[in-house]
């Protein structure tokens, strides 16, 4: 079975303790991306919250976010 979008949740997953953007995950993403996979924030932050991250991960394109 082949997988056509990644989900990822923010917190403890794209961002550390401290808010910030892991390097492994923009590089995980960027190599997801060059293999032809959607990239989706998956998260319960408000879209406005999720947006402030949108230049640190170029890679995603969608956000699946709590209204």
């Amino acid at each position: 079975m082949a997988f056509e979008i990644i989900a990822l949740d923010m917190d403890g997953t794209l961002l550390d303790s401290r808010k910030r953007v892991l390097p492994s995950s923009v590089a995980a993403i960027e190599r997801a991306a060059a293999a032809g996979k959607t990239v989706a924030i998956c998260s319960g932050r408000c879209p406005v919250m999720v947006t402030k991250y949108r230049d640190e991960l170029p890679g995603v394109r969608y956000a699946i976010c709590c209204a």
